[in-house]
């Protein structure tokens, strides 16, 4: 599960996967399902016109979060400039899967609509991208996440040493025979 994790967090071969999957979708949309099965099909595209906006406006909802963690590991962290450019890139991908996922859930909603073969494989391919991606970010947001933890666990590790050296030095002045 650590190799799994690990590659969603990098994001290599989301391009890929998508194409695959895409390529994998349209081969059966065309060569195995009957026209029977269209209806069954439209249904699926209008639950998923649901659940694709939805990762739209949570994707908009981390990119907010993406700035708010950013912006307090930028003031409290060595590595500031790697943290921008990291904070950059994420959120130009965000911003793309929030307007990729308008797009692709207003295309699953047509073909959940008017249930026509090639409506459908559009739609089915702007879906698979927009989950692929969507996921990927996920994972990558865990770094961020990881990060500020870490900057936070530093920065009350050194408030506490901190203290401890404060104690030391009152208790030195207090009772200097004791040390």
């Amino acid at each position: 599960m650590k190799g799994l994790h690990i590659y969603m967090k990098e994001g290599r071969y989301r391009h890929a996967e998508a194409i695959l999957l895409s390529l994998i979708f349209l081969y059966v949309l065309y060569d195995v399902l009957e026209e029977s099965h269209l209806r069954v099909i439209g249904n699926f595209f209008k639950v998923s016109a649901a659940v694709v906006t939805a990762s739209g406006v949570v994707a908009y909802n981390l990119r907010n979060r993406v700035v708010d963690f950013s912006k307090f590991l930028i003031s409290q962290s060595k590595d500031f400039e790697e943290i921008s450019r990291k904070t950059k890139e994420s959120c130009h991908r965000l911003t793309f899967i929030v307007f990729f996922s308008f797009i692709s859930g207003v295309l699953c909603m047509l073909a959940g609509i008017h249930e026509h073969v090639h409506i459908m494989a559009v739609a089915g391919v702007g879906f698979i991208f927009s989950t692929v991606w969507y996921a990927h970010i996920i994972f990558a947001f865990d770094e961020l996440e990881e990060k500020m933890l870490d900057t936070a666990m530093e920065n009350r590790q050194q408030e506490e040493a901190q203290k401890r050296k404060q104690f030391l030095e009152a208790g030195k002045q207090e009772h200097p025979d004791n040390f």
